[in-house]
């Protein structure tokens, strides 16, 4: 059968450290102490009284559709909820928060807690403009086939996609660097154009395993590509890569070693509009 998980109490949720799936984990509502099937477990009730949802509380929870939310809850913390599966967010009177389109917010319209994963596939989501922070783990199983990440965002979180089918992503972020896995897992994500950004770096390892990914154009605010920063593993899991052209902007200087580790489908890397490049690491033996 199916369970529902219920917090009841006053004050706030303590946080907790890790997924709960985690051996290290310290919820109270793991398994090895409620005998309960994380799979089993499909409706997240949070009761009058409790004021906020703590770190990583129901992370790991990827079987939830139904998360209700009493208005007294005024913090989700960074990966509170799980998305995977979630299809509705109940928040009541909630002063605190709102449901958009379905996708849980702040009540100001300023940080996008939640996209519903277990929604019913969308054509096209474009964040609201009047969005400036993306809550970390907010896309997870996000089936929208496009998503649209305005200018306006200034805060973008890491391991955030995992599980999405998202095949296109514009990025126009206001943000100066892609960090260490924000991207990776993509597998099914064919277009990634960067748009008026003004990325000025994209970290090691940021954005692996986009097996799906056809061409890439990286824009002119990129300086500096961290080591392996686009490589595709099939010891990860990863199919068989299909990236074949990537183009330099004019203002990148660092490309460092191993970028484009196993993307054996590669046929042209052109720097041809490349003005200031001083640092250009190991491309040999990168599988290409």
């Amino acid at each position: 059968g199916t369970y529902t998980l219920t917090i009841s109490g006053n004050g706030a949720m303590a946080d907790y450290i890790s997924n709960i799936t985690n051996p290290s984990a310290t919820q109270p509502w793991r398994a090895d102490k409620t005998g309960v099937a994380y799979a089993n477990i499909t409706n997240v009730v949070v009761t009058s009284g409790v004021t906020s949802i703590g770190k990583f509380a129901f992370n790991g929870l990827s079987s939830v559709e139904t998360y209700n939310i009493a208005d007294t809850v005024t913090d989700i913390a960074a990966w509170g909820i799980d998305t995977q599966s979630a299809k509705t967010f109940n928040v009541g009177s909630s002063k605190s928060f709102t449901v958009d389109e379905g996708v849980l917010m702040t009540a100001d319209g300023k940080t996008l807690i939640a996209y519903p994963g277990g929604a019913d596939e969308v054509d096209e989501y474009e964040v609201p403009s009047t969005v400036g922070t993306i809550a970390a783990g907010a896309f997870v199983g996000c089936d929208a086939t496009k998503i649209v990440i305005p200018e306006t965002v200034t805060s973008f979180p890491q391991w955030s996609f995992a599980g999405s089918t998202t095949e296109e992503l514009e990025f126009n972020a206001s943000v100066a660097t892609i960090k260490r896995g924000t991207f990776s897992g993509l597998s099914s994500l064919k277009s990634l154009v960067f748009g008026s950004t003004t990325l000025g770096e994209i970290e090691e390892q940021s954005c692996i395993n986009l097996s799906s990914l056809t061409e890439i154009t990286f824009p002119d605010s990129l300086t500096t590509i961290g080591a392996q920063a686009f490589k595709v593993l099939s010891t990860d899991g990863a199919a068989t890569p299909n990236l074949k052209k990537v183009t330099f902007g004019k203002n990148v200087s660092v490309i460092a070693d191993q970028v484009f580790l196993c993307q054996s489908a590669l046929e042209a890397i052109d720097m041809t509009r490349c003005e200031k490049l001083t640092n250009v690491g190991n491309f040999s033996g990168s599988g290409y």
